[in-house]
C-alpha cells in the first residue's frame, strides 16, 4: 500500500499557490510603478531643460551636454552594476531602493531651480 498525500493538503496546497499568486501580481504591479517612478528621473530631464538653459543662460552645446550627460550617467551606472554583479550580489529590492534615493538626492540640486 501506498501512502499518498492526505486529502487536506491538496485544499491547503491550492490555497498557499493562489496566496503565492496574488502575492506575485502585487509584487509586480508595485515593481512596475517603483520603475516607472526611477525612470521618470531619465524623462523628467528632458521636459525641465529648456527651462533650466533659460535660467541659467546655457547655450544649445551646453543644453546638449548636460541633457547627454544624464543619459551617458545612466548608461555607465548600469553597466557598472552589469559588470560587478550588484543585484546578484545584494538583495536586488535594496540595491533599487537604494538606487532610486541616491538618484532623487542627485535631482535635489534641480528642486531650486524650480519656479514658483
Amino acid at each position: 500500500m501506498t501512502a499518498g498525500p492526505e486529502p487536506g493538503s491538496r485544499i491547503a496546497a491550492a490555497a498557499v499557490s493562489r496566496r503565492s499568486a496574488s502575492g506575485m501580481k502585487r509584487s509586480m504591479a508595485f515593481l512596475v510603478l517603483a520603475e516607472m517612478a526611477a525612470m521618470s528621473l531619465w524623462f523628467v530631464f528632458a521636459a525641465v531643460v529648456p527651462e533650466i538653459q533659460a535660467e541659467a543662460a546655457l547655450s544649445p552645446v551646453m543644453t546638449v551636454s548636460l541633457s547627454s550627460a544624464v543619459q551617458v550617467g545612466f548608461v555607465i551606472g548600469a553597466l557598472l552594476f552589469a559588470v560587478h554583479g550588484t543585484p546578484d550580489r545584494y538583495d536586488p529590492s535594496v540595491v533599487f531602493a537604494v538606487s532610486a534615493l541616491g538618484a532623487a538626492l542627485c535631482q535635489r540640486p534641480v528642486a531650486p531651480m524650480q519656479s514658483g
